[in-house]
């Protein structure tokens, strides 16, 4: 996936000056939603409204909702994407392409890789390049504290409220930084996620990142597909869907009826 060079906050954020070395800081990897433990279970379901095309980034053509249902406790996660969603448990993973083709899905249930850790199964990682940070290269929250600490002229820090009432803390370029253009405005949720809220590129109060909802607790439905009969539990169907993502799989053969013998 592509991302423009002009993108305001990223990773690396300039940080070598923080060290005191005079080597260039080396970007960090935007971390996953990684093994917890039962003391830092995260329990969520949050929606954004996403505009990949304004970084320059491959999209569908138009803003369009990522969502993302967490329950660390039990071990279930799901990301939706414009074309994609992923359901994984403890025991299995569901990968499903064409979501929005009435009628014409493709899903696949694969058993879980021995082993591999809570949210690092491949189809849901893949999902993932869609969500905020992501797509943007966007810093998270503690390396945007570290950013307005080594240039605190440059930056303006602000709490505020989301459209659904959520409590945001915000960082605006006001002066002279490498790491993003002025008026360029990032808010998180100001609670334990740390969710990115907004975020604002140009400073026109237009977002191109939108947090729209944010709730705390999940039930079994925040973890449906709604795509039950288009699931086949079949490996090699799955492994299609991820080599061809994110475009839409070709239609599915329609069988052809036996011809009965001439007696």
């Amino acid at each position: 996936m592509k991302r423009s060079s002009m993108l305001a906050v990223v990773v690396a954020l300039a940080l070598a000056g923080c060290s005191g070395g005079g080597d260039e800081a080396e970007p960090t990897a935007v971390p996953d939603i990684a093994s917890v433990t039962t003391s830092d279970a995260k329990t969520y379901v949050a929606e954004w409204f996403i505009s990949a095309e304004s970084v320059g980034a491959d999209g569908p053509g138009y803003p369009y909702a990522y969502r993302e249902a967490v329950d660390d406790r039990t071990g279930r996660y799901l990301i939706q994407s414009p074309d994609h969603v992923a359901v994984q448990t403890r025991d299995e993973v569901i990968f499903c392409a064409a979501i929005f083709r009435a009628g014409d899905s493709f899903c696949a249930l694969t058993e879980r890789t021995d082993g591999a850790p809570p949210v690092l199964e491949y189809p849901l990682q893949l999902t993932r390049q869609w969500s905020p940070r992501q797509l943007y290269g966007l810093a998270s929250w503690s390396e945007m504290e570290l950013a307005v600490r080594a240039e605190p002229d440059a930056w303006e820090r602000s709490r505020g409220t989301s459209a659904f009432g959520s409590v945001t803390e915000c960082f605006k370029v006001v002066g002279e930084t490498t790491a993003a253009n002025t008026g360029f405005e990032v808010c998180f949720t100001d609670d334990d996620l740390r969710l990115v809220a907004t975020v604002d590129l140009q400073g026109d109060l237009i977002y191109e990142i939108d947090l729209l909802t944010l709730k705390r607790s999940v039930d079994a439905a925040d973890f449906e597909t709604n795509l039950d009969e288009f699931i086949e539990e079949k490996e090699s169907l799955q492994e299609q869907l991820v080599a061809l993502f994110p475009e839409i799989p070709a239609p599915r053969a329609t069988p052809t009826p036996g011809i009965p013998a001439s007696g």
